[in-house]
């Protein structure tokens, strides 16, 4: 049997991807109270859900990879797109999860030892993609 995310996991996963709960909601398509009942153990999470957000964890193991890839010991300039539309024009991508993905990535390169600089005028490397 696979991983099943457990309440406090299934928290941490969407926070860590800086999901709100309502994009959350809107992902798996359920309501806020639905929601709040998985993250506070009063419900089981769902095994749908659970394996939704595994796979949305991988995706981030993924994407940060392969930008660490990119980052040697030279400087390098990313954008991080404050705005979900700006994303999805530049990069012709329009998954709310993705964008999500890469602004955490690109938050936890910030507050790590790697050496970046932000311009949303930059390219994202295409081994993000």
């Amino acid at each position: 049997m696979s991983k099943k995310l457990n309440n406090i996991e299934l928290k941490a996963v969407r926070q860590g991807l800086g999901l709100s709960v309502a994009e959350a909601c809107d992902i798996v398509n359920v309501k806020k109270r639905t929601w709040q009942y998985w993250e506070a153990g009063r419900s089981p999470v769902p095994d749908d859900v659970s394996e939704t957000f595994l796979k949305f964890k991988k995706d981030y193991i993924i994407a940060l990879d392969n930008l660490l890839k990119d980052i040697t010991e030279t400087h390098i300039v990313l954008p991080f797109y404050k705005e979900f539309e700006d994303f999805c024009q530049k990069t012709q991508n329009n998954s709310i999860v993705k964008w999500r993905i890469y602004q955490s990535v690109i938050s936890y390169l910030m507050l790590t030892r790697y050496e970046i600089s932000l311009d949303d005028t930059a390219k994202i490397p295409k081994s993000f993609y």
